[in-house]
């Protein structure tokens, strides 16, 4: 038996540490055979248990490694999945960008063409009240459009020039939105 000088004195972990012990002499000084048996047959079972750990720790090792360079491969994928879906999504982008600027041009062109037709509407009216009242010698009553010539053509002027300008605002804010 051990005496606790001997445990106390072990410097390494007990598991790892072999056991001498079992190599006592008896009396008469011969090894205890049957010790010795006991203690080799323990310290197979002790190198078959730790050659068990060692593979499942290679193995366990194996499947970590692998597992790590499936994921490695995943990300990879990912990321070019991510990169194709935002080059579709720029695409589509620019699509939309596309269809609203056709479609600002004719809402332009629209407007372009309702206000050069009210002011020619207005225009056509106003000479028409004059032409009438002209006809029948009457003077312009208080609250009457001004349809003197002068006055039809200033309107209309002012009519295209708002017309103008509001193309231009358009255009302008169409060139900074591009810039961006």
């Amino acid at each position: 038996a051990r005496s606790s000088s001997q445990v106390r004195s072990r410097s390494v972990d007990p598991d790892l540490e072999v056991d001498r012990s079992w190599c006592e002499c008896d009396a008469v000084g011969e090894p205890k055979d049957e010790a010795w048996i006991v203690k080799a047959q323990e310290m197979e079972g002790r190198i078959a248990h730790l050659e068990q750990q060692l593979q499942e720790a290679t193995e366990n090792n194996d499947h970590l490694t692998k597992a790590l360079e499936l994921t490695e491969q995943a990300e990879a994928c990912g990321k070019e999945i991510a990169e194709a879906d935002l080059e579709a999504a720029q695409e589509q982008i620019r699509a939309l960008e596309l269809q609203r600027d056709a479609a600002t041009a004719a809402q332009q062109e629209l407007a372009t063409e309702f206000a050069i037709f009210k002011a020619t509407a207005m225009t056509s009216d106003c000479i028409g009240q004059q032409m009438t009242a002209t006809r029948a010698g009457q003077q312009p009553q208080a609250g009457d459009q001004d349809v003197r010539p002068e006055s039809v053509v200033a309107f209309a002027s002012d009519v295209l020039c708002g017309i103008e300008q509001g193309l231009r605002g358009d255009l302008d804010r169409q060139e900074d939105e591009e810039r961006q």
